[in-house]
Order: structure tokens, then sequence, then C-alpha cells
């Protein structure tokens, strides 16, 4: 199946850990659609707003928006556009889990290796 650019542009960015970027690329395709695929874009976008928050210190709005993915992500099929949605949840529930508590003023080391990737099945 053929994919948007901006979509593969944006999951190339998730997956170099540029979540801004990302959240920029899967924007102007959000904007433009409807239905499922405007809650996929938008929990998409906020798993990588939530990580970028996270990066940041802001913990209230890391939290808040990893929330709100999560409940879109559980609207989306278990495969779709190409993602195994409900294994990239495990992944993104797993890597986040360890910070739900942190709160403002608390310092965090995190691992490169433990952020979640988006990986499209082909075919």
């Amino acid at each position: 199946m053929n994919y948007p650019e901006k979509y593969l542009e944006g999951i190339k960015c998730f997956n170099e850990r540029q979540y801004f970027e990302c959240h920029e690329c899967l924007e102007s395709l959000w904007l433009e659609v409807g239905g499922i695929q405007e809650i996929f874009y938008q929990a998409l976008i906020q798993a990588a707003v939530a990580i970028y928050h996270l990066e940041r210190g802001n913990f209230w709005g890391a939290q808040s928006l990893y929330q709100e993915s999560l409940k879109k992500f559980s609207k989306v099929p278990d495969l779709y556009m190409g993602l195994q949605v409900r294994e990239f949840e495990q992944d993104f529930k797993k890597f986040f889990t360890p910070y739900l508590a942190l709160k403002k003023g608390d310092f965090i080391e995190i691992s490169p290796a433990s952020f979640p990737k988006i990986i499209l099945v082909i075919g």
C-alpha cells in the first residue's frame, strides 16, 4: 500500500526521536482527514508530543497527552495504516509507565534504548 509521504516522514521523525518534527509532519495530514484516520493521526501526534514533553520535564503535559493518545488508539483497529496498533500501544505503555508518577522538579534519565519505535507491516 502507498502511504502519504508526510506519514512516512512523520514515522521516520518519531523513530529518530525528533518528536516535534513528527508532530509537524502528521499535523498537516490530520487537518485534512476525518473519521478513524483523523483519530489515528491525532493519537500518533499526542504520543510524540507526550514524549517530547517528558524529555523536557513537563511531566503534567506528558502524562496528560499520554492518556489522551491511549484513549484515541483504543478507537483504532488492531492493524491500521501498516501499524500493529495494539503492539505499539504496549511498547508505548511499557516506555511511559515508569514516568507516570513524576512531579515538577523530579529528575529523570531516559535510556535511549527504551524509546518506542513505530514499525510498519509491509504487505
